[in-house]
């Protein structure tokens, strides 16, 4: 283990295990967890914080806190999971900074003395850096293979494994991480149950959605229908299609029925076609 101290008057001096290195190993279908030690061998409290620079690949369990003299804190540090890729070749790092303390406090304020002591006051400020090591598990590369349609060449080494940890590489600036709570297998696996239950449920509203618009398509085809045949048996009847055309053609019928019976009572009662006879 490696141990870090300063010669200032309030002197940090802390060990971290592992020292140099963290190394994540496969497979990478679930979250991977490492535990990184800080512990605090000076005679005063110090104060801690964890970045990576690469916030998005991990989570940190406490990312910053307080070591009374002589402590200790043990840090969980979890991969997500993804997919290996062996031309992946940024290299992942973390870098805890620690400051002396003259007594314990809160998070708040470690976080600003850190963030000041970066901007005004390097000196009250040490620095441990790790790098990163990913070692996939042979289903891992297996899997990856398979997808690149190519043939698994037996175990192969990370390329996540090179490189000093001082310098910046492809990895990037340091980030600092929030606080966050842990995922746990039961987590992922009930966050999948429910993206199943929603895709289940957006395809059942598909289904139904195409069959009311079947509906509706069927019941636009049958009133044209209905329509093409009222037309149709107009043309057949002439003027009878209607009732208001049928009560016309009565009113027409009754009023020429009227006028053939008085035309014929009149007939009758004239002088020349009388039927009585005079008596002799």
């Amino acid at each position: 283990m490696s141990e870090k101290s300063s010669s200032s008057s309030s002197a940090i001096s802390y060990r971290l295990q592992p020292p140099e290195e963290l190394v994540f190993k496969g497979p990478f279908s679930d979250y991977v967890s490492q535990k990184l030690k800080i512990e605090n061998t000076g005679d005063a409290p110090i104060g801690f914080k964890v970045k990576t620079t690469t916030p998005k690949k991990f989570s940190v369990k406490p990312n910053m806190g307080c070591i009374d003299a002589h402590g200790s804190q043990e840090i969980l540090i979890c991969l997500h999971s993804f997919t290996y890729d062996p031309n992946d070749k940024t290299r992942h790092k973390f870098m805890v900074q620690v400051v002396a303390l003259t007594a314990p406090t809160d998070t708040q304020t470690v976080e600003s003395m850190i963030k000041d002591f970066e901007r005004n006051n390097q000196s009250k400020l040490k620095e441990s850096k790790l790098r990163v090591a990913i070692v996939p598990a042979q289903s891992d590369v297996e899997k990856q293979s398979l997808a690149n349609g190519s043939v698994y060449p037996g175990p192969v080494s990370s390329p996540n494994t090179q490189g000093s940890v001082g310098g910046s590489g492809a990895g990037g600036a340091f980030v600092g991480l929030n606080n966050q709570q842990l995922p746990s297998v039961e987590d992922f696996r009930q966050l999948e149950a429910d993206v199943s239950n929603l895709r289940s449920e957006n395809n059942q509203l598909k289904e139904e959605n195409a069959y009311q618009r079947k509906q509706i398509a069927e019941l636009e085809r049958g009133g044209a229908k209905m329509g093409m045949g009222g037309s149709a048996g107009g043309s057949g009847t002439g003027t009878m299609s209607s009732p208001m055309q049928r009560m016309v053609f009565l009113i027409v019928v009754l009023f020429v029925g009227m006028f053939m019976g008085f035309y014929i009572s009149s007939k009758s009662m004239s002088p020349g076609h009388s039927s009585f006879k005079d008596h002799r």
